[in-house]
């Protein structure tokens, strides 16, 4: 016979997972101080921060990671001023795409600098 003064287990997962959602709606609410009327923020320009970049081995993937970088000690990376489009594919895949469709695409990075400290 069920103890009748203990919820059931089905109930608490219920009432668990209606927490959740409505502590994640609510992060995900919010007023900002920004008017809607601002200037829109042009991408196509460097920002305030110098760029770091890393990979992570994935095993079947290498993840790259962009990141604000400390402007006092980029001299203690790499400097990198290209990416290949081509190293999205696996290198199976590399050969059956078209020479034409691979870029070099410039870019202002240092490999493996120290993360910025005041940073987004």
């Amino acid at each position: 016979m069920r103890n009748s003064t203990r919820p059931s287990t089905s109930l608490l997962g219920v009432l668990a997972l209606c927490f959740m959602l409505i502590a994640g709606a609510a992060a995900c609410g919010g007023s900002s101080s920004k008017s809607s009327t601002s200037e829109p923020i042009d991408f196509s320009k460097p920002g305030p921060y110098s760029v770091g970049i890393t990979t992570f081995d994935m095993g079947d993937r290498i993840a790259y990671v962009f990141y604000p970088a400390d402007p006092a000690r980029l001299n203690e990376g790499t400097k990198v001023t290209s990416y290949s489009s081509g190293d999205a594919f696996p290198a199976a895949l590399r050969a059956a795409i078209p020479k034409e469709l691979v870029q070099e695409v410039p870019i202002d990075a240092t490999k493996d600098a120290p993360v910025a400290t005041d940073g987004p």
